[in-house]
């Protein structure tokens, strides 16, 4: 069976061939440079002359250029006052005041940006926020009893209040990284040229703001708030591309991936945990430049793919990272699972595997996030499934004793649950439902045999050999050689496994089964207990969805 087109490139409605993009982006009204804004370029002083020329070079290669891009709005530059945007001074905890506060009063504007003032207008609650400044960062430092400086290229300043950590980045430092602003492409001038026709209210801080939501990933994190004016600041048309549900990069969209091919993977965040749609050149960007992402470090995918699946968006990032090519290469073998069941790339129905990851996010948010050991141990589960199909009462007794319950204990329950509720059940591949009504002991020693498989599964999932080897059938399948799961987490997941195997099991079984609550802070570790409560919970909702009608519960603070 070979790796048909459609399958290479992400899209079942075939090959679209991507757009070439220009070395400038285009914009609406450009052509509205006039002479007399020229002109006005050219007088300027003359120790400004080089810089001058290569900004009016750039910018009449802006007027020559073909519309062959999505062009950024900035017709839709605005300010948004007091009373128009909707975010209150309450909407921004005590602990961010605090910072902001303290910069105020040594004179430094300061302002909130990026993800949080997203998440403030979306009104949903930020998962942390982030400041900009005009003070230098060891200025912040200074100020602040609990600060550091982290970064080397994008240095920023960790400011702790309390337990909380405010991320505290300096205008200086982002004029220092690009110093040059090879990536604004000579659009000083026509920033100058939307200042003076009165577009903007303040030329010199409005420049600052303006170059540096430039520098930003997408136009929905260059929005920047000043919390004590009110006032919120858009350059990009962030707040259509929120209204609208959207995801547009900054800049054009092969060049901005070609830069920094994680953000690729950030865009398919975003998309994931807002429920967002891509714009049309950002879509093809990302399909045509995906396999980029096989250049991040080990380390960083690890990072990009806990931020996917431990944050309450796990199903839906799995159904992009499938439609865009990727999921063959962070996860191969879940990859081959979609391809072996012929799972389209917009396919709109579900399967076994999303299932999991649907009742993984109801218990997740940004805010409440998990372990990386509770979706691993979830994807081992159910390649082992995938490899050797079990019986529904199998699986529902591992789910009871990775709880610590006796095992016989498991078996009766599993089989008074099958008998209650087996009619829900739906009709998975994954399920043997040829081997329903067999002994209490046949089913321990199968239940047995289910934790092996689901450890040999982990093992899979660890080694470079398994991860290059699940798509080598489909011709034209990249082979991928990255290892999301480290050794250590690999021991940790098994070890709900090796406990059952080794009859180590609780006595207080009555207690264990009526417990409901999750210990956030324990799941957020890791902690073996809370990990195979909240897993035996997902895995018994999935088997049986009649029977979760009591929902878990959150620990009360």
């Amino acid at each position: 069976m070979g790796w048909s087109l459609n399958m290479q490139r992400g899209f079942t409605c075939g090959f679209l061939q991507s757009t070439s993009f220009p070395s400038a982006p285009i914009f609406k009204g450009t052509r509205c440079l006039c002479v007399s804004t020229l002109r006005a370029e050219l007088g300027m002083r003359a120790d400004e002359e080089v810089n001058t020329a290569k900004d009016l070079l750039q910018s009449v290669a802006f007027v020559l250029q073909p519309p062959q891009v999505e062009p950024l709005e900035y017709g839709q530059w605005r300010v948004w006052n007091k009373g128009e945007h909707g975010i209150m001074d309450q909407h921004i905890p005590d602990y961010a005041w605090k910072v902001l506060r303290r910069l105020r009063e040594r004179g430094h504007g300061t302002y909130l940006v990026g993800g949080s003032v997203r998440d403030l207008l979306l009104k949903k609650v930020p998962k942390d926020f982030d400041l900009i400044t005009t003070a230098q960062l060891n200025q912040v430092r200074k100020g602040f009893p609990r600060a550091w400086i982290v970064g080397k290229r994008f240095p920023i300043c960790n400011v702790h209040i309390g337990e909380k950590i405010v991320e505290v980045s300096s205008f200086e430092t982002n004029v220092k990284g690009r110093k040059n602003s090879e990536s604004l492409y000579g659009m000083r001038g026509v920033f100058e040229s939307k200042a003076t026709s009165s577009y903007l209210i303040d030329f010199h801080s409005d420049r600052t703001l303006w170059e540096n939501s430039m520098k930003r990933d997408f136009t929905i994190n260059g929005l920047f708030y000043d919390p004590f004016k009110e006032i919120l600041y858009d350059y990009l048309g962030g707040v259509e591309d929120l209204r609208k549900k959207r995801v547009r990069t900054v800049l054009p969209a092969h060049l901005s991936f070609s830069e920094d091919s994680a953000r690729i993977l950030r865009a398919l965040r975003i998309a994931g945990r807002l429920g967002f749609k891509f714009s049309r050149e950002t879509a093809l960007a990302i399909k045509s430049l995906s396999t980029l992402i096989s250049n991040l470090s080990n380390e960083r995918l690890r990072l990009e793919a806990k931020y996917l699946m431990g944050y309450g968006a796990a199903e839906r990032s799995v159904r992009l990272l499938w439609r865009f090519g990727m999921l063959e290469i962070l996860f191969p073998h879940q990859a081959s699972y979609f391809a072996e069941a012929r799972f389209k790339r917009l396919d709109k129905g579900s399967n076994m595997l999303l299932k999991l990851l649907v009742n993984l996010d109801k218990l997740l948010s940004p805010s409440k996030p998990c372990h990386c050991c509770l979706w691993v141990n979830i994807l081992a589960l159910h390649l082992a499934l995938h490899r050797n199909p079990e019986s529904p009462v199998v699986i529902s007794a591992l789910a009871l004793a990775i709880r610590g319950i006796r095992i016989d204990l498991a078996v009766q329950k599993a089989v008074r649950l099958y008998g209650k509720y087996g009619d829900s059940i739906e009709d998975f591949p994954e399920l043997d439902t040829n081997f329903l009504n067999i002994s209490k002991s046949e089913i321990r020693r199968r239940v047995l045999q289910f934790c092996k498989n689901v450890e040999h599964a982990l093992k899979l999932m660890v080694s470079v050999d398994s991860n290059a080897s699940p798509m080598h059938m489909y011709t034209g399948a990249p082979s991928s050689e990255v290892v999301i799961i480290t050794k250590a987490e690999k021991e940790m997941c098994m070890t709900l496994y090796q406990k059952v195997l080794s009859g180590k099991q609780r006595s207080d079984t009555a207690e264990l089964v009526k417990r409901k609550v999750i210990d956030r802070e324990a799941l957020e570790k890791g902690t073996t207990e809370e990990i195979s409560l909240v897993l035996s919970h997902i895995l018994l909702s999935t088997l049986y969805p009649d029977a979760a009608k009591t929902k878990t519960k959150e620990k009360s603070v």
